[in-house]
């Protein structure tokens, strides 16, 4: 048996503890995360249905970063607000439509 270490920082997706407010990204949604040096951005959408409407919200939340208890991270969501809502076509099957995002400021 030959022994080995395992390095320091290691890419492992791990949970993110604290940010109440947002959805449960790992079951419903898509998102787009960028990193704001210490903090992330995280981007999705929501598709809202209505007997009188049919759109797509892209949200925006900012949430900063904390380690605690060695390997734990903990977030605070700052901001948490949608940026956009885009009409949907009137379409039988809406996987027919796509939307992409150019640039968000935050």
């Amino acid at each position: 048996m030959v022994p080995f270490t395992i390095p320091r920082k290691v890419s492992l997706w791990k949970e993110l503890k604290g940010v109440d407010g947002l959805p449960d990204f790992r079951v419903q949604k898509i998102s787009k995360m960028v990193d704001l040096g210490g903090k992330i951005a995280v981007l999705w959408e929501e598709y809202e249905y209505t007997q009188y409407c049919k759109e797509v919200r892209i949200w925006c939340a900012e949430v900063s970063l904390e380690r605690r208890d060695g390997d734990e991270i903990w977030g605070k969501v700052e901001w948490l607000d949608y940026l956009l809502i885009v009409p949907l076509p009137e379409v039988d099957d809406i996987t027919s439509a796509s939307f992409d995002a150019l640039a968000a400021s935050v």
